[in-house]
């Protein structure tokens, strides 16, 4: 049988040991016990097969009689630990936009569960959905639980430290003390649910966030998608995206030009993204878009620029689109946007 991979290896695997060492416990014999040598994982784009990482969690929950791990190990990750993703995470605009890396580029932070954002009315759902491996393991809740911690740890990062989701599920037992969930969560924490997941309140995902720089997420999502790619995690939609990202500014962006940068023929990428129920034109909008929304936000950006880098042949064009995108023209949602600061 094929073992699993825990892409985040080195960022979970050092907050392990950070953790343990803190509690005084023997941390070199625990990570020898558990089949990990600690020197190698300090290389960021190390690999632990899960069985040995999952040995880990057991040692460390004997060590420290505390069921409820998770909730200690994720504080002692930081957003820079999930280099490059995290810088990508860091940029982003709003609560929204986060929560959709958090999707796309879930398989680098670990290749064990699978990551949907899903509107529901008016709320919106980070759901984490496991693979057999985690769900039928003893200790699969501590990465499971351990993975809403670092999401929170991210947004507390970025947003405000006291921010508290509207409501968090989890689909199996609760293993450590209830009241100490909540307390960290700061919402109800349901155990036994219907679903792995964080909820938010419609009008956080909107907030602008202090550290939001369209430039340095355009760039730190290029390196994102380009190490997925290396990695071979990058899927079809994945690609289109990034091409896009590439092209745009050269004004020549159209399915010919992203389906020869993919060394394919049109038609194979026409035929791909039908069997995927996607059109290219939805994808070159939606990331116009998502980029255009982040640029506006750059004061320092002039509207012809923006509409250059996203490859319209002038402004009124771009003008046109934005209005339809989000309802306001160019200089009407900067001003709206500059009352809310």
């Amino acid at each position: 049988m094929a073992r699993s991979y825990t892409s985040s290896a080195s960022a979970s695997a050092i907050a392990v040991y950070q953790y343990l060492e803190s509690k005084g416990c023997d941390v070199e014999y625990i990570f020898s016990e558990a089949g990990i040598n600690f020197q190698e994982i300090n290389n960021p784009s190390a690999r632990v097969p899960y069985e040995n990482f999952e040995q880990l969690v057991r040692l460390a929950i004997q060590a420290t009689g505390d069921p409820g791990i998770a909730l200690q190990i994720g504080e002692y990750v930081h957003p820079t630990s999930y280099y490059p993703v995290g810088i990508s995470f860091l940029s982003s605009r709003t609560l929204g936009e986060f929560c959709r890396r958090a999707q796309r580029y879930a398989s680098i932070y670990s290749t064990n569960y699978n990551v949907d954002y899903v509107s529901e009315g008016n709320t919106a759902w980070l759901i984490n959905t496991p693979v057999a491996a985690l769900r039928h393991s003893d200790v699969g809740y501590v990465s499971i639980e351990g993975w809403a911690v670092v999401m929170l740890r991210f947004i507390r990062y970025m947003y405000k430290p006291d921010y508290h989701p509207a409501l968090v599920r989890f689909t199996t037992p609760c293993a450590g003390d209830l009241q100490a969930y909540e307390r960290h969560f700061g919402c109800i924490v349901e155990f036994q649910a219907d679903r792995n997941g964080i909820c938010f309140a419609e009008q956080d995902l909107q907030v602008v966030l202090p550290a939001a720089n369209a430039d340095l997420a355009r760039q730190s999502d290029k390196v994102v998608m380009e190490y997925l790619n290396k990695l071979g995690r990058l899927d079809l939609l994945g690609q289109v995206h990034a091409k896009i990202i590439d092209l745009l500014p050269s004004g020549r962006c159209n399915m010919e030009k992203v389906a020869e940068a993919m060394h394919m023929s049109n038609r194979k990428l026409h035929n791909k993204l039908a069997e995927a129920n996607c059109r290219f034109q939805e994808i070159l909008d939606d990331t116009r878009r998502e980029l255009a929304e982040q640029y506006m936000e750059q004061s320092d950006i002039s509207v012809s620029e923006i509409a250059y880098m996203l490859g319209f042949s002038d402004c009124s064009n771009f003008s046109r689109s934005f209005k339809r995108w989000t309802g306001k023209s160019p200089s009407a949602y900067r001003e709206n946007k500059a009352r809310e600061l």
